[in-house]
């Protein structure tokens, strides 16, 4: 048998340094330094440090994880947190003045929301008395603009008034051969109009030019039309986001002053990820996120009231859901399917190009121009009875879609309804052949490679009638 004695003062004397030790350890460290927090926000998108001379100007996006609740503000430091600079949520940039020509510095920002702040980001610059690089390139746009571009890739405009509307489009513009060089437009104070290509949509030349890929806008504060915040394009009082740079990366939230977003302002930027859009917003637009190839879905307020012809979300092949808020007078959705509201009922406006498998038209739903096209990975559409007609385009591209029952009630096919599809087999409802045209001027469609089923009764009818009588086979049952 064993007997074990302890030292009752020694123990109590190891436990009290235990707890002193373990009470001072890591206060060498940021208190908020905890990446593993999942409470925190990530990291800040898109983070720069621009020199200039005796400066660095710094600017960032909202984190794409806010950790669970609403940002609270940001913070800034220089080399370390000892002196950081606060701001708050709707700040995204801060300019360190002073500095020192030729000293690199480090620049840090995180985030911060009610658990504390998030993980930081890090930049480094030097400020130079020669922030702007050498001249690479340079030449006249038109008689009122020159334009320079230097080798840290800042493309400026020089002189006043309106660019004139004189290329048809990006490939004949004076700076074509350096387009993915741009990382940085700046807009002098008298520019009053951006120009605008001759042909299409007649949209500037900086949004519907596809190979441009710049991260961010820089505006004369004296300019009395545009203005800028965290890069991106605005009218002066910034009711209008005119264009969102191409390069910029992750997400992004739209101002709440914004009204209206310009034709194409959002197009070919492949990796936004994400957008919101505010309450207060009313008006969308042709292509405004057309090539948005990254967005997955997309949220659009009750204050929306018009858009570009449902064009608006066209070549977002990522894109599987459009959902509408609910109180919204002019537009719905319904699994995550895109409607109009109108006179008698809901429309088809825009299915998402990234939608698979099948689909269904609720009962009472029509369809309307090009609603389904280019959605080439559904497989089937269930069509209701209260389509009469259609439309133009409303199937085209659908790679994937190999059939298509078409009900009793519908009397029409128009123009290019099924060009560049996959279907090989129609199933026809009704006894009376419908009206099929199909000068398509958009893809081609060849009717002889189609199975055609119809009424028991109704054959000969679709032998002689325009179009149906060119199908391959014609089948009653």
């Amino acid at each position: 048998m064993y007997k074990v004695r302890f030292n009752l003062r020694n123990v109590v004397k190891t436990v009290a340094i235990l707890a002193v030790t373990t009470m001072f350890s890591g206060c060498d460290k940021d208190p908020n330094d905890n990446p593993n927090n999942p409470l925190v926000p990530s990291s800040v998108l898109n983070f720069t440090a621009t020199a200039g001379n005796e400066q660095v100007s710094l600017s960032w996006d909202i984190p794409s994880n806010n950790g669970g609740s609403e940002i609270t503000g940001y913070e800034v430091t220089r080399d370390n947190w000892a002196s950081k600079v606060s701001k708050t949520a709707n700040e995204r940039s801060h300019t360190y003045t002073g500095l020192t020509n030729g000293t690199e510095y480090t620049f840090k920002v995180r985030a911060v929301n009610a658990s504390g702040a998030g993980a930081e980001s890090t930049q480094t610059a030097t400020p130079t008395t020669d922030p702007t690089g050498d001249i690479i390139a340079e030449g006249q746009y038109d008689d009122n603009f020159k334009w320079t571009l230097n080798s840290k890739g800042v493309f400026t405009l020089e002189g006043s008034g309106d660019m004139e509307n004189r290329y048809q489009g990006s490939s004949q513009l004076p700076w074509s051969e350096y387009i993915k060089d741009i990382k940085t437009i700046v807009i002098p104070a008298g520019l009053t109009a951006i120009g605008r290509f001759t042909s299409g949509s007649m949209d500037n030349i900086f949004n519907t030019t596809s190979t441009l890929k710049h991260t961010s806008y820089i505006v004369d504060e004296n300019n009395s039309n545009y203005s800028t915040e965290n890069g991106v394009l605005f009218n002066k009082d910034k009711t209008e986001l005119i264009s969102y740079p191409k390069g910029k990366v992750g997400a992004y939230t739209i101002p709440q002053s914004v009204i209206s977003i310009s034709s194409w302002s959002f197009s070919n930027c492949a990796e936004l990820s994400s957008v919101v859009m505010q309450e207060g917003l009313v008006n969308l637009s042709y292509y405004g996120f057309g090539y948005c190839t990254s967005l997955t879905s997309v949220s659009i307020p009750s204050t929306v009231k018009s858009e570009g012809g449902g064009w608006c979300f066209n070549n977002c092949t990522s894109l599987t859901h459009i959902n509408v808020a609910e109180g919204n007078t002019v537009y719905a959705s319904i699994d995550g399917i895109w409607f109009s509201k109108t006179a008698t009922g809901l429309e088809v406006k825009k299915c998402p190009e990234g939608r698979e498998g099948a689909v269904t038209i609720p009962e009472g739903a029509t369809i309307a121009y090009s609603a389904f096209s280019s959605c080439r990975k559904i497989t089937s559409v269930s069509i209701p009875n209260s389509v009469v007609s259609i439309p133009t385009y409303a199937f085209s591209y659908c790679t994937n879609l190999t059939s298509i029952t078409l009900p009793s009630s519908v009397t029409e096919i128009n123009n290019g309804a099924f060009s560049s599809s996959g279907i090989k087999s129609i199933r026809v409802l009704r006894q009376e052949p419908p009206t099929w045209s199909l000068n398509s001027g958009y893809g081609t469609f060849n009717n002889a490679a189609v199975t055609l089923y119809v009424p028991i009764g109704s054959k000969v009818k679709y032998e002689i009638a325009d179009n149906w009588k060119d199908c391959a086979n014609i089948i009653e049952e």
